[in-house]
This record gives structure tokens, sequence and C-alpha cells, in this order.
């Protein structure tokens, strides 16, 4: 498997010093004597007085068209952003950046502490989650029950269909017209946005830390063939659901990268497990940071071949970097950190009947899949930075857009190289995105089946090692499946 790194450092630093203060002086607000608005999509909604006033507080826009769209969904960065409108005496401090809501993020989980993911940004957040938010902003880190229950008694929201925690929904996305509700609920109680201290309750601590006795491998309490039920009655409902190459869903946890798993979902059964922090146990003592020796002490020796159908697929072991065993009806893929020892790193679990099924290598070429293998790569990168004492990168769409090119480009004119066929290098390809940087890398692969088998390998080399765990600040994903059943895979990576 071949995998090329690149890193060029351009050296220039520069501090700078900024002391923020909140507020705790109530907001009074003055209506500017401009043009009434107005919306041709809002007259009889529940909302329409609601939302005008939002509108002529510049809380929030239209769509542009003369709508305002008020059952359409809300992502997690338009509500933060509302959150922050609504109190304009917040001076979050100019990020002169893409995406759009980069400096919200960065306030929002760097000053305010606040229960937000880059990773779920630009995806329709529930209204569970906007319950931590809405929580963490008065200074409450709580689970989301206790969040959903702390709203309802403080009078900062309603429930969906009973003022209750059953009946608040929070597994229903949010809509606009319910998010603007929620900012009306805020400066009527006359409250201010507040930072939280301390972490998120975990109401499931216990079980998420149980070696289960009943499977070989679990993590955070959740094994093969455990209930979709199970899994969301441990973990709560996910930050988001990828599709996979198999066809099923992983269920993507990364609220905190500290406990980052990823739990394949199909027909209603867990069929998948993958986690490279230290929140999956094996019961007989297997964990990250124990050597390929003990593992094969306990499970033999690797598998070299699976049989699918007639067909047979042999098992590529780069330079050991990796085991795999059928444990428990599933295929076992035990991962070695090659720069420690040959250490455990992570773990992948699929089931035998979902892996037998897959023919072909990375499955069907789509754009939902691309976009699957993405943020996944961003989230596992994420997840051992944080693991091995580093701040995690911030998702950048500028950065992700010149890799998503990159990789199409390789696909489709088939060719592996940080060059392209016009000869422009990878800062050649950021610079015409609109990307300034201090300093620039890129990791590029061809060949993995998926996203984990992507980032074990490059972590596995030291050149694409070092642009992981160095200190760039950003990092954009970008993937391309060819119609031949091969996947590129670009990491850029910049500190502005």
């Amino acid at each position: 498997m071949q995998l090329r790194g690149m890193c060029k450092v351009i050296i220039g630093t520069i501090a700078i010093t900024l002391t923020v203060g909140v507020s705790s002086i109530k907001s009074e607000r003055i209506l500017a004597d401009t043009d009434t608005i107005t919306f041709s999509d809002v007259n009889g909604h529940w909302a329409n007085a609601t939302i005008m006033w939002a509108a002529d507080l510049g809380i929030v826009k239209g769509t542009g068209d003369g709508t305002f769209g008020p059952n359409r969904n809300v992502t997690e960065a338009e509500f933060v952003t509302m959150l922050f409108n609504s109190f304009p005496e917040m001076k979050i401090p100019i990020v002169p950046s893409r995406p759009w809501y980069t400096k919200y993020y960065t306030y929002a989980l760097t000053t305010m502490n606040w229960p937000v993911s880059l990773a779920a940004a630009s995806k329709p957040v529930l209204r569970g989650q906007v319950a931590s938010i809405v929580a963490a902003s008065q200074g409450q880190l709580l689970s989301m029950d206790k969040a959903v229950q702390y709203l309802l008694d403080h009078k900062l929201a309603n429930g969906k269909t009973a003022a209750t925690v059953a009946g608040f929904g929070k597994e229903a996305p949010l809509t606009r017209a319910e998010a603007v509700s929620f900012m009306k609920n805020l400066l009527d109680q006359g409250v201010t946005l507040s930072a939280a201290k301390g972490v998120v309750e975990e109401d499931k601590l216990k079980r998420n830390e149980t070696v289960r006795d009943d499977a070989e491998f679990s993590i955070r309490g959740i094994a093969i063939g455990d209930s979709e039920a199970d899994l969301v009655k441990n973990l709560g409902q996910p930050i988001r659901k990828d599709l996979s190459e198999y066809g099923f869903q992983w269920y993507i946890y990364n609220k905190d990268y500290k406990n980052y798993a990823q739990i394949g979902v199909l027909q209603g059964k867990v069929v998948g497990l993958y986690g490279n922090t230290t929140k999956w146990q094996s019961k007989h003592g297997i964990k990250v940071g124990s050597t390929a020796v003990e593992v094969k002490k306990q499970y033999g020796a690797s598998l070299t071949e699976i049989q699918k159908g007639n067909t047979i697929y042999s098992i590529m072991r780069e330079a050991g970097e990796k085991d795999i065993f059928l444990l428990d009806d599933a295929y076992t893929t035990i991962f070695y950190d090659i720069h420690v020892n040959y250490t455990v790193t992570a773990v992948q679990q699929i089931a035998k009947e979902v892996e037998l099924s897959l023919r072909g290598f990375a499955g069907k070429p789509s754009k939902e899949l691309s976009q699957s293998f993405e943020r996944q790569d961003f989230d596992l990168v994420n997840a051992v930075r944080v693991r091995m004492g580093h701040t995690a990168f911030i998702w950048a769409d500028d950065a992700a857009a010149s890799a998503r090119k990159h990789s199409v480009d390789m696909g489709s004119n088939g060719y592996f190289a940080h060059e392209n066929l016009a000869g422009k290098s990878p800062f050649d390809r950021m610079k015409a995105e609109g990307i300034t940087y201090s300093s620039a890398g890129e990791n590029i692969a061809y060949g993995q089946q998926s996203a984990i088998f992507a980032h074990e390998g490059w972590m596995n080399s030291e050149g694409h090692r070092k642009n992981i765990l160095t200190d760039f600040k950003r990092l954009g994903v970008g993937v391309g499946l060819s119609e031949k059943d091969r996947v590129y895979y670009t990491e850029n990576f910049y500190t502005p």
C-alpha cells in the first residue's frame, strides 16, 4: 500500500493577547426605524409574531427569496449564530477565515466551553442537543435529559408535545420557527450568556466503563449483536449517522473526542464497532497499549484470507500494522502503532454476515459515502490527537474543497501524486481556494477501503503522522471514489 506525505512550513509567528469579558447587563433593544420586513410564507404560522420580532432585531434573516422557511431544519452552526446574535453585547473576536461560522465556534468552544462540535456544524441540530447548548449558555453542563428539565424548570423552553422530558421531542430536528422561539424565551426571562464550567455529566458512565463478560470486545458498553434501542438508551442519539462501505450506518459519537466511538447499525442491530480511544474494552484485557505479542498469545495467528462466495480475498498486512481474527462471529481488526513498539492503538469489528456480504472493495461509489469518509477521517484525526495530548483541529471548508478536488482529479485521471497533472502543488491548490496560511501540509492515500484504514495507515507512516500530530490549526478532508472501485484520500492542513 503506497502512502506519500508532504509538509511545507513557513516560519513566522505572532502573538496577540485578547482579554474577553462577558457582560452581565441585560440587553435593551430598540427597533430601528427601517423598512418593514415581510416574508411571504409566515402569515398564519403559529410563530409569525416571533419570527417578525427576531427578523426586526437582526437575530435571523430570511432565505433570500422573500421567504423565511419556518419549518426548515436549523443546523447547529445556524443555532449558535442566532444565540450570539440575540445577545449583541457579546463581543465575538473577528476570525478572518472560512467557513462563516468559524468565529462563533471558536468562541463557543474555547471561551464559553459549550458542548458544540465543528463536525456537526452543518448538520440539522436536534432539540435535545439544543437543550444542552442552551443549558450550557446558562453555565450548566448537563446530560441531555437534565438539560431539558433545566430549560423546562426555568421557562426557557416548552415541550414539543408536552412540558416534560418525554414530551420535549429531544430527538426531533429543530426548525427555524422553534429556534427563534428559543431566543424569545431567553430574552423574555432576562438571562445573559455565560461560560460553562467543568465537563458534561455522564449518566451512563458506569455502563460505558464496564467490561462485558458476554462479548470479546465492547465500546462504551456496546457490543456486536446489541439492539439499536439498547445503543440509543445507553449512549443517546449520535451526533450524526454516516454511510459505511458495507451499506450500514455508522452512528458517530464525537461530542467528546476522549470518548469517541463509531457504532455500526443495520436493521435495528449493532453490526460494527470502531474505537481509537481508551473507551473500548476486551474481556481478556487487550487494550490500547497492549503489545502485538500479547494479542497473538490470546487470539492466535492472524487470518490471511477471507472467502466470500467463490472468491478468496487475500488480507494485506503492511509491515505488521494490523492483525485480523474471527471472534464472536465478527471479523476483528486490531491496529498497531509501529512507532510505539507495535502496541495496540485501535480496534474494528464487523459482523461476519455483513463482511461476507460485501462484494468488491469499497462499496458502491456515491457522494454520500465520500462525505462520510471525509467527516470520519476528520473525527479519527481529532480523537487520536486528543488521546495523545494535542488539541483538536478546526474543520476548514476551504481546505476540504482543495482536498476534495485533488482526490477526484487523481481518481479521474489515474495518477497518485501531490503535484497534479497541471503542475500545481498542494500549496498552489490551497491558495487557489483563497487560503492564506503561515504553515500548511498535505497527506494523500490511495487504495484503502475506508477512512478508518486510511487513517491507521497514515499514523504508521512517519511523514503523515507528523502532519496529523503537528500544531496546524485547521484540517479539511476530501475523498474521491472512482467507478473502478478505488478510493483516493487527501488531507489538507494549515495554520492561518
